[in-house]
């Protein structure tokens, strides 16, 4: 079973919905007062508890191309502001996840979701 990390930048109730629609394990920074964490130590903590991260900052996909190995996963949602709501960010991830998530390889991919597509990039 995959494990996620929902950035600072997600409010713990998309987590709360992706826990409750999806059943999936959702550990939300905000919800744990965590949300002034760097991002290095956000990808120091998903590599220790072994969780893909879901997040809207770009930053983590930046990483995932500049590192030669990154062994980390991250879902990253590149929507404009205004498609960066939760009813539509539950929405997008909802269709990702009953769609397109049991043919990737979630723990050592880069998933690019945008209102239009998912890009998917890794092994």
């Amino acid at each position: 079973m995959t494990l996620y990390l929902l950035d600072a930048n997600l409010s713990p109730k998309v987590g709360r919905f992706l826990t409750r629609q999806l059943r999936l394990d959702v550990f939300s920074l905000q919800g744990q007062h965590l949300g002034q964490m760097p991002d290095h130590e956000v990808i120091r903590m998903a590599r220790s508890t072994r969780r893909v991260i879901i997040t809207l900052d770009g930053d983590f996909a930046e990483f995932f191309h500049r590192t030669e190995r990154p062994e980390i996963g991250i879902i990253y949602l590149d929507l404009p502001n205004t498609s960066r709501t939760i009813p539509e960010i539950n929405r997008l991830l909802e269709l990702f996840f009953r769609l397109h998530a049991e043919q990737i390889d979630l723990e050592h991919s880069l998933v690019t979701i945008t209102d239009r597509e998912v890009r998917i990039e890794g092994p």
